[in-house]
């Protein structure tokens, strides 16, 4: 049985417990009419709110079904909670001070929301099953009556949105069988991997980028600038479906038979629509042939009819692609390469390394396709023979990059970017440019000749 890649922990078995945070700088305590600091009794808002919560922790924990349940949990101690008689007012004043200092910034919706957050974590967790963080109610309900009423000078679009910022709070969050479930996401992940055509030359150097990654955050990571604390939502299997339908598009549209021969890249049209046509018909083959007509030789034969046209239309498109690209192309044109590079005296620089040519033209030879320049680029580079041309035939890095580029039949660009991303620190794009790739296999294979 195949194991999934990620074990998940339910909050249902553990619990966070409660902890106090500081007021922002400048805070004082409320006071009354005549100067004096009376908190909680400085005023009718702050005696509504004890009595409030002093009501609410009376009841406590036959406040609601969830929370009734720990009295069925042999661990539980009510006098534990005490703590929120005296947390639940204190925070709601930090929390005054903060929209207060806070309201006329230009960054103030972040600035106070994320202060409310801070303060809505420092309530800790109960154990799944038990219900809201202990205190939690009584706080969101005495803030939002605050923003509601306060006489403080505050836009109606400005309190709106705080009001908005707690209904949104308030509304328990759409779950889905998949949503949190991060095997699910990777099962996704590694689907798409398997469909999209990555095989073929346009987009093989993309294969080990994609390979690497697991997409499973939807968004950049925000920083709580008063917990330190860094949030970043997870994918839910729709949300990461839309994000590599967009990605496909993106590959698509960005690298294709018409964007190569724009930049004058498409010197192999015959051999490129080859690998179209077999991974083309890859994907249906693993797609499968399934038939639901009523009766079951009706569809056994459906199935079979459609599996012999579909073979005849790809054997029709690939046996003239076949004849147009002969076996021996591939060492041609390896042929014609190391014959221009002997001009450089490439043959006399190999035998001097007791290198023989046959050997080197092998290893280009298994790679003629795409790569083949990077590959070779790559390879020369090691041997020392890049640097030795450099220095005995050119005058300047442009002037070799043009011999180079004319020598491969390849964009000035591409050779530069290709000799320049084997440089330690380089900032060529190695996505683009992947001659580095190749260098592992490069050092084991010239250990021997």
């Amino acid at each position: 049985m195949k194991k999934n890649p990620f074990i998940q922990i339910s909050a249902e078995n553990f619990s966070i417990n409660a902890f106090d945070i500081k007021p922002l700088e400048g805070f004082e305590y409320p006071k009354s009419e005549d100067g004096k600091e009376e908190f909680p009794d400085c005023c009718d808002y702050h005696k509504w709110v004890i009595e409030t919560n002093k009501n609410w922790f009376e009841k406590f924990p036959n406040c609601c079904d969830p929370h009734r349940k720990l009295n069925s949990d042999k661990s539980f101690k009510k006098e534990e909670f005490d703590y929120v008689l005296e947390k639940v007012p204190h925070q709601l004043a930090y929390t005054e001070h903060c929209v207060k200092e806070c309201i006329e910034d230009a960054d103030w919706y972040n600035a106070i929301t994320e202060y409310i957050d801070f303060n809505l974590s420092s309530f800790g967790q109960l154990r799944g099953g038990y219900g809201s963080p202990v205190g939690i109610q009584t706080y969101t309900r005495c803030l939002e009556h605050f923003i509601k009423t306060t006489s403080l000078e505050m836009s109606a679009e400005k309190r709106e949105a705080l009001i908005k910022f707690f209904e949104v709070k308030e509304q328990p969050e759409k779950e889905t069988k998949d949503s949190t479930d991060l095997n699910i996401l990777y099962a996704t992940y590694q689907k798409w991997l398997k469909i999209f055509p990555f095989d073929l030359s346009l987009f093989i150097h993309l294969k080990e980028h994609f390979e690497k990654q697991i997409p499973i955050l939807n968004g950049k990571p925000e920083k709580n600038r008063y917990s330190g604390i860094s949030k970043v939502k997870l994918h839910t299997k729709d949300s990461l479906v839309e994000t590599l339908l967009k990605v496909t598009d993106s590959l698509l549209t960005e690298i294709n038979g018409l964007s190569l021969y724009e930049k004058g890249l498409l010197t192999e049209p015959q051999q490129l629509k080859l690998e179209m046509v077999v991974n083309e018909r890859k994907l249906k083959i693993k797609a499968g042939y399934v038939n639901k007509s009523s009766g079951e030789e009706q569809r056994f034969r459906k199935v079979l009819k459609e599996w012999f046209r579909d073979e005849k239309d790809f054997i029709d498109e690939i046996v003239p692609l076949l004849k147009h690209i002969p076996v021996e192309e591939l060492s041609t044109k390896t042929d014609a390469l190391i014959s221009k590079l002997k001009e450089y005296k490439l043959v006399s620089f190999l035998n001097d390394k007791n290198l023989k040519v046959e050997a080197i033209q092998s290893l280009i030879d298994e790679h003629s396709g795409r790569e083949m320049m990077p590959f070779t680029i790559a390879l020369l580079s090691e041997l020392g023979y890049l640097k030795y041309f450099f220095e005995k035939f050119t005058k300047t890095k442009k002037e070799g990059h043009e011999i180079l580029s004319k020598l491969f039949g390849s964009p000035e660009r591409r050779i530069r970017g290709n000799i320049n991303v084997l440089n330690e620190g380089s900032q060529e794009n190695p996505v683009e440019y992947t001659s580095h790739k190749h260098i592992d296999i490069i050092k084991e294979s010239i250990k021997g000749l």
